[in-house]
């Protein structure tokens, strides 16, 4: 399906069961709108999202916002948010609050926060307190935890305060006319908002239909036949205009519920959105393509002056062939100035097949090219930097070369002292040129060792050890230690002799 939408509006759609396993749509177009002083509202910079119901705060019964897709209303819902301020900012302990919307008006009166407090023969109902302020909630409203037209308000709910007083909180939004009553003798809540479909006043209208064994086996899930649409009205009976009384030019008027206007007049935007279908019977394919269009007309009108903040929703309805919509293969949406006259579908159908056609063209258009990019620049070998490596190479083979030195010096120097030690004893000194670099005593002490083991397995042996070494011998051990002398220095493994003062292995 292609949707087609190049407005600000927020479309959307709600499929619906109908008697005999047949379906409709109940297709939605959201508006958000900022609201002008004395000139009508324009399109908000952030258009907000289809949503649900939003309730007044978290954990709350009470609702601040009703879903915006919804079956058909047969009425148009009038619903408002917010809080009433005091003109001017100075304290009052009662006011009025009024909406107008074109003809329509509703007012309610406001008041200070008041108890009622039982005393052993009466009760004493406390002056309203001043207040500039005071939010427009159900919780405000009469009600109670145990009331079933609202749970979420005050009047009934007894509470004890830290004196042990037995008190109630009274409403502190009344209807005109109730003010000067006795709470006693309220009945129902008053508000601007919407009411949840848990409260009596809702659920009550879906409780008169007949759900029995006929509904089973004709109707569902299609309500029953003696549904009352009236349900889905989310607005308070006062707050709702006969279907159709609504252009969507009205002029909207608040009293005292804008922190910085006491009279705050504005209007709805003048605008006609549109939404038309493309389908096809998916089971034909030679089966014409029809392009035709839903009507829609304003059923939901939401506003919180405080926020200067106003939201319609246009509704409308159409059979449909399947809950997924595959017979529809387009979707498009667009609006128009209600001065102007409405523009013939067969305007839109060409707007359409032209976006397609643009679509189409880009998406069989080349990829474009990749960007250009400049050369790297690698930049130039550092020359101080090869200067210091070499003069970093000539140092350390510089000092190696020293180690290597001082290890052989002492190495002969060893040795030596060795052999004169095996001398002394009357010992061969031969021996000493086969043993490992350590000290003399060592030295002295493994060539003995070695020398007495020799002689008593092998005297020919010892005979052959007890001889000077010939300079043959010498010779060969001259080039041994050399190879290991290369090879140390090749890999910079210079050989310590063992010993207390040796460093690490």
């Amino acid at each position: 399906m292609d949707l087609l939408n190049e407005t600000p509006l927020q479309p959307g759609w709600l499929i619906l069961p109908l008697p005999g396993r047949s379906y409709g749509a109940a297709f939605a177009v959201k508006g958000t709108y900022q609201l002008q002083p004395d000139s009508p509202a324009i399109p908000a910079e952030t258009p907000e999202a289809l949503e649900g119901d939003v309730p007044e705060a978290e954990g709350s019964a009470a609702l601040r916002y009703t879903r915006d897709l919804t079956a058909p209303k047969p009425a148009v819902d009038l619903l408002f948010a917010g809080e009433a301020y005091a003109p001017g900012a100075k304290p009052t302990d009662m006011m009025p609050v009024t909406v107008q919307v074109g003809t329509w008006a509703k007012t309610l009166a406001v008041l200070g926060d008041r108890r009622k407090t039982k005393g052993l023969l009466l009760s004493k109902i406390s002056d309203p307190l001043p207040f500039t302020r005071m939010p427009l909630t159900w919780s405000r409203a009469w009600g109670g935890v145990e009331s079933t037209q609202n749970p979420a308000g005050r009047g009934l709910d007894v509470e004890i305060d830290e004196k042990g007083a037995v008190f109630t909180r009274l409403p502190n939004i009344v209807r005109l006319g109730e003010a000067g009553l006795d709470p006693g003798a309220l009945k129902e809540p008053a508000g601007f908002g919407p009411v949840s479909p848990a409260w009596e006043a809702r659920d009550a209208i879906a409780r008169r239909a007949h759900y029995g064994a006929k509904w089973l086996k004709e109707r569902w899930p299609a309500p029953p036949e003696d549904f009352d649409p009236d349900f889905f009205q989310a607005a308070p009976a006062d707050q709702r205009l006969a279907s159709g009384n609504l252009r969507g030019d009205e002029a909207i008027t608040f009293h005292n519920l804008h922190p910085a206007r006491a009279r705050y007049r504005s209007a709805l935007p003048g605008l006609r959105p549109r939404l038309f279908i493309e389908e096809q019977d998916p089971s034909h394919k030679e089966a014409p393509v029809l392009f035709r269009e839903v009507p829609l007309r304003i059923d939901t009108l939401w506003a919180d002056p405080s926020a200067d903040k106003l939201i319609l929703i246009w509704r409308g309805f159409s059979p449909v062939r399947s809950m997924k919509l595959r017979e529809i293969s387009a979707i498009l949406v667009a609006q128009e100035p209600l001065g102007q006259a409405p523009a013939p579908a067969e305007t839109y159908q060409a707007l359409l097949a032209r976006k397609r056609a643009e679509r189409a063209a880009a998406a069989a258009a080349p990829p474009p090219a990749p960007p250009a990019f400049e050369p790297l620049e690698i930049a130039a070998p550092d020359s101080s930097m090869e200067a210091l490596e070499k003069e970093w190479e000539a140092d350390h083979a510089s000092r190696m070369a020293e180690l290597d030195a001082l290890v052989k010096e002492t190495d002969n120097e060893t040795r030596g002292a060795a052999a004169a030690a095996l001398a002394s004893e009357g010992l061969p000194t031969a021996i000493v040129h086969s043993t490992p670099p350590s000290d003399p005593a060592s030295i002295a002490a493994q060539a003995a060792k070695d020398h007495q083991a020799i002689t008593t397995l092998n005297p020919d042996a010892a005979k052959l050890l007890s001889q000077p070494p010939t300079e043959a011998m010498l010779d060969a051990e001259g080039k041994v230690q050399a190879e290991i002398d290369a090879f140390e220095k090749d890999f910079a493994l210079p050989f310590f002799p063992p010993g207390p003062d040796a460093p690490p292995g």
